[in-house]
């Protein structure tokens, strides 16, 4: 009964771990679409620009699309470098556990040993 609880108590802490992991990714990909619908509304507008109005004034956007792709190509990189959701490790307490083990389960002793 006491190992079974701990594998469920270990299940569930799996379970979130793994849900945590899960929307961070998610958010991560939600972040990447929003930058990549930036990058093709830009492109998008600065062709048309070039395209309806060739040799004019209005060329003078290309520094800032130039600048705001650049920017938005940053971000997106940054995105990708960010720190990915971090491993779960197992870790035991020895003197925990063989106090558990004293509290559930007792102790064995002959007189010439120590019990746990």
């Amino acid at each position: 009964s006491v190992l079974e609880d701990v594998r469920s108590e270990f299940l569930i802490q799996l379970e979130n771990c793994h849900n945590d992991k899960e929307l961070v990714t998610m958010d991560r990909i939600q972040d990447l679409e929003l930058s990549k619908g930036n990058l093709d509304h830009t492109i998008t507008y600065v062709t048309k620009v070039m395209k309806d109005f060739p040799n004019t004034e209005a060329l003078n956007i290309l520094p800032m699309a130039k600048q705001q792709l650049t920017k938005n190509l940053r971000h997106m990189e940054s995105l990708c470098k960010e720190e990915k959701p971090s491993s779960i490790y197992w870790s035991t307490n020895q003197k925990q556990f063989k106090k558990v083990c004293r509290d559930n389960f007792g102790s064995f002793t002959d007189g010439s040993t120590p019990t746990l």
